[in-house]
């Protein structure tokens, strides 16, 4: 455990009653000079405990947040006013001055989270600050625009009738096979396929392909197109359409929502969600590098009230890859991928690491099973938005056995296999999983590349660092391990797939794979 006179400060985002104000607090108090920034500001010294807050990331590209606490002194009833406070969805900054004479301008800043809510079970005595990383800040639904169910006549209005008054309106990224759209207006046989401009619709009734006229810029413009059977306009721009007749059989939709297929992988796509949700705070290079990585298609169909990390880790885990919120409160993206190729950012030996520390050989991620290699990766690709069954075909579509599977089904199937790890492994298992990518040859390359991470013995280390300073490791990064027993007297490469910070006992805990 490592010894330091540095303090630590605190700055939290508040609502206070009638404005959101900034609240300063440190492990004593210190007040800062004229010329320093904030400037002629006491941080009171109520920090009892600075918290312990933690991340980790898993093989199928799922992040797990944990909360922690600040515990603040409140024996002198100098935080009462607090429990009238709203802090919940607000910023707090955790900051190490390492002297109290410096400049609070010049901190360190250790971590930048947000406040889940506040805990008064011991009122009198303290206050719990419940706090976890920034990736909260995504624990809201992706989309907010609903119907208003007002439109109840012809004309230029797209808004729904009474009954899809207050239901989301569906959103598309990448690219969707054979989705449902929204009927936005019955009177003028108009459907929403997407709440944004989308680059192509293509429509079919009954998977039999409709004649598209043309493209018109507004809704009003569409409205009075000039329509017959068999025939379809679009207002991409508002990602509409109106059929000149109703369908007969089911109508559907192939959706293009970006016109550059580079656009469609999973990086851009899941740029773009994030974007539209509002989070503008992003690690751009590591979406960079992920697309230079993997380019592959990918789509998807919002339609309900999930969360944008929800959503956009759906994205992401179609190519193995995780969002994460960096120590600074960036959203960054980070691809678990072999570390023996990489340059590792520190070796960690045996004098480096905390007595007790954990080392499970042959380990996996998430569970016993996953310490036995796996023989067969299996994913889902290609979705069908919307599955067809008997009666929503054109017959002369439907007789045919191959199309009727193919579109009974949600996904298609693509599977990389070794059977020789079976030799080793008698229970060697397979993984599978269902992605949005859309093409086989890139689901059978992500199969490929998740099959050779797993058919091997993997290590998973629990190590608490003696040195608070060099444990501060992003999720993602590379370290190399040093010690003498079990395998790893020569130095070998790792993952960090897990962090926890104890800010109060001034130990970091990092959970490495590799």
């Amino acid at each position: 455990m490592s010894i330091s006179r540095s303090i630590y400060l605190l700055e939290i985002d508040a609502w206070t009653g009638s404005a959101v104000e900034t609240l300063y607090l440190g492990t004593r108090t210190i007040v800062t000079s004229p010329s320093d920034t904030p400037a002629n500001t006491p941080y009171r010294g109520l920090i009892v405990d600075a918290g312990k807050i933690g991340c980790s990331i898993s093989l199928s590209g799922a992040t797990t947040a944990n909360f922690g606490a600040i515990i603040l002194n409140n024996q002198g009833g100098d935080l009462d006013a607090w429990f009238n406070y709203g802090f919940d969805g607000r910023e707090f900054r955790l900051k190490e001055l390492s002297a109290p004479t410096l400049p609070v301008s010049g901190a360190t800043l250790l971590f930048r989270g947000a406040i889940e809510g506040v805990d008064g079970s011991d009122a009198l005595r303290t206050l719990r600050l419940r706090v976890q990383d920034k990736l909260a800040d995504l624990d809201q639904p992706l989309l907010s625009s609903r119907y208003l169910g007002t439109t109840v006549t012809a004309g230029a209005t797209a808004e729904g009738g009474e009954s899809l008054a207050d239901v989301i309106k569906q959103r598309i990224w990448g690219y969707a096979r054979n989705a449902s759209g929204q009927r936005v207006n019955e009177f003028n046989l108009i459907d929403k396929w997407s709440d944004g401009a989308v680059a192509e619709i293509r429509l079919y009734d009954g998977l039999s392909p409709l004649t598209l006229t043309s493209d018109y810029p507004t809704l009003q413009a569409l409205v009075t197109a000039p329509l017959v059977g068999g025939q379809y306009a679009t207002c991409l721009s508002s990602g509409l359409t109106r059929v000149g007749i109703n369908p007969f059989y089911r109508l559907t939709a192939d959706v293009t929502e970006a016109a550059d297929a580079a656009q469609r992988s999973a990086a851009r796509v899941a740029q773009r969600m994030l974007m539209a949700f509002g989070a503008i705070n992003l690690d751009t290079a590591s979406f960079d590098e992920l697309h230079a990585t993997n380019p592959a298609a990918v789509g998807i169909v919002v339609n309900d009230d999930r969360s944008a990390a929800d959503a956009v880790q759906r994205v992401l885990s179609s190519v193995g890859a995780s969002l994460i919120a960096t120590l600074s409160g960036q959203f960054r993206v980070v691809l678990l991928s072999e570390p023996a190729a990489v340059l590792p950012s520190d070796t960690f030996s045996n004098r480096d690491i905390v007595s007790g520390a954990s080392f499970s050989v042959g380990a996996g991620l998430a569970s016993a099973q996953d310490a036995i290699p796996a023989w067969r990766v299996v994913l889902g690709y290609g979705p069908i938005w919307q599955t067809m069954g008997s009666g929503d075909i054109v017959p002369g579509i439907e007789v045919d056995q191959a199309v009727r599977e193919e579109y009974a089904s949600q996904y298609r199937q693509a599977a990389a296999a070794d059977a020789t790890v079976k030799i080793a492994h008698l229970r060697a298992g397979e993984m599978t999983a269902d992605t949005v990518l859309v093409e086989r040859s890139d689901a059978l390359a992500e199969a490929a590349r998740r099959l050779a991470l797993q058919k091997v013995r993997r290590d998973a280390l629990s190590a608490p660092l003696i040195d608070f300073a060099r444990g501060s490791r992003e999720i993602g990064d590379v370290v190399a391990v040093r010690l003498d027993r079990i395998g790893l007297e020569a130095s070998k490469n790792f993952r960090v797939v897990g962090r926890t910070h104890d800010f109060q006992k001034r130990v970091i805990t990092l959970d490495l794979w590799g």
